[in-house]
C-alpha cells in the first residue's frame, strides 16, 4: 500500500530509520522480497516490480539511506540483487549518480560478495546487466578460500544467460578457484550444466587443456562423473576449434 506507507511516514518521520535485530531497515526488507520475485512472472511480475519501485521512492523521499548496510554488510542493493529486482536495483544505483560511493562494488561482511556476484549466483540476468552498466567489476573475487568470480558462480549453477552476459562484457574465463584450481568451465562441467558449457565454448571460454589441482581437465571430469551429453558437447567443441584454427592457418598461407 504505497499511500498507506506514505501517510504512516508523514505521521512517524523517524520510522524510515528503524532497524530490526539484524540491522535491517524498511528499504532493505523491501529489496529482500525474494518470494514475490521468484514466484511471479509476466504482467503480474511487472506490476509488482512497479509497486516496489514506487514504495522505494516513498522511502527515499522520507530520508531512507540507500548506502546503509545491515549487520552483515548487506545494503538494499545487495538484497535487490539477491531477489532479482532489476528496476529497483536501477533506482538504488541512481542514488549514487556520480558513482562516488562505488555502490555497485560494495562488499558484504560475510564473504566479501558484491551485488554482481550475488546476482550472478542467483541467475538474475537483468540485474547483472543493470550492474554492469554501472561499472560493476565483472572479475571481482569473493573474499573466501575459493575466491569465486561472478562467472564461476553462474557457470556452476548453470545460469547460462548470465554466463553469456558476463562473457560478452569481457569477463575472464581463465581465472581459477584458488582452492582447487578449477575454471568456470570445470565448474559447469562438474555440475552437468550442458547449456552453460555450450555458451562458454561459443565464446572460446572453455579451455579443454586447462587442468585443476588434481590434473583433471573439463573433459576428464565429464567422463569420470558420467555426464555423457556434456562430454559430447566438449568433443564437438574441440573439433570445431581445430577446424577453425585450420581455416585460419589456410587463410594465412594463401596470403
Amino acid at each position: 500500500d504505497v499511500e498507506g506507507i506514505a501517510h504512516h511516514l508523514q505521521d512517524n518521520k523517524d520510522a524510515v530509520h528503524d532497524m530490526d535485530e539484524k540491522g535491517r531497515t524498511a528499504l532493505m526488507w523491501l529489496a529482500s522480497d525474494y518470494t514475490s520475485a521468484k514466484h511471479r512472472s509476466g504482467e503480474q511480475f511487472e506490476y509488482l516490480s512497479g509497486k516496489i519501485v514506487a514504495i522505494c521512492h516513498v522511502l527515499l523521499d522520507a530520508g531512507a539511506d540507500p548506502f546503509q548496510a545491515d549487520f552483515y554488510g548487506m545494503t538494499a542493493l545487495h538484497w535487490a540483487s539477491a531477489s532479482g529486482w532489476a528496476q529497483l536495483s536501477a533506482v538504488l544505483l541512481a542514488q549514487d549518480e556520480e558513482m562516488e560511493q562505488n555502490m555497485a562494488n560494495l562488499r558484504d561482511l560475510q564473504n566479501g560478495s558484491t551485488p554482481l556476484i550475488i546476482a550472478a549466483a542467483n541467475g538474475h540476468n537483468e540485474v547483472v546487466g543493470v550492474l554492469l552498466a554501472r561499472n560493476a567489476q565483472k572479475n571481482q573475487r569473493e573474499n573466501t578460500k575459493a575466491g569465486w568470480t561472478p562467472l564461476m558462480y553462474s557457470a556452476y549453477n548453470g545460469h547460462y544467460l548470465v554466463c553469456e552476459t558476463l562473457l560478452h562484457a569481457g569477463a575472464k574465463h581463465d581465472m581459477k578457484d584458488k582452492s582447487n584450481g578449477r575454471t568456470a568451465c570445470h565448474l559447469a562441467v562438474s555440475q552437468g550444466k550442458t547449456k552453460a558449457v555450450e555458451i562458454m565454448l561459443g565464446y572460446e571460454a572453455c579451455d579443454m587443456q586447462a587442468t585443476d589441482a588434481t590434473g583433471a581437465t573439463p573433459y576428464s571430469i565429464a567422463t569420470k562423473i558420467g555426464f555423457k551429453e556434456v562430454a559430447r558437447v566438449l568433443r564437438d567443441g574441440q573439433v570445431k576449434s581445430i577446424q577453425k584454427k585450420h581455416e585460419e592457418w589456410m587463410k594465412r598461407t594463401e596470403l
